[in-house]
């Protein structure tokens, strides 16, 4: 899921769930650094990526990718999700993007 949250489509929100059964197979990874790619060839963007820290394999995935795309955490955007009716604190991170970004 992608959406853009800013008109220009300069503030995106990229989420992502992968099944129980199908983890540990770089899929998180392969998507997530394809779409970041990708939106970095359409123009100047902020990619916000939000995890649960209890979720050991989800919070794995976003540092290895903040790391590699130059992110950055941003404690004043955690904020509380729902999933499956229990609300959690989120971390959020951000990655800024545009034409001649490109990961580590």
């Amino acid at each position: 899921m992608i959406e853009l949250l800013d008109p220009r489509g300069r503030l995106g929100i990229l989420g992502y769930w992968v099944r129980s059964s199908e983890q540990r197979h770089g899929y998180a990874r392969r998507s997530i650094d394809s779409v970041l790619d990708w939106l970095g060839q359409v123009g100047e963007m902020i990619v916000e990526v939000k995890v649960d820290p209890n979720n050991t394999a989800g919070l794995k995935t976003v540092i290895r990718t903040v790391r590699k795309w130059k992110g950055e955490r941003c404690v004043s955007g955690d904020s509380p999700i729902t999933v499956a009716g229990i609300r959690t604190m989120h971390e959020c991170h951000l990655i800024e993007l545009g034409p001649g970004t490109s990961p580590s």
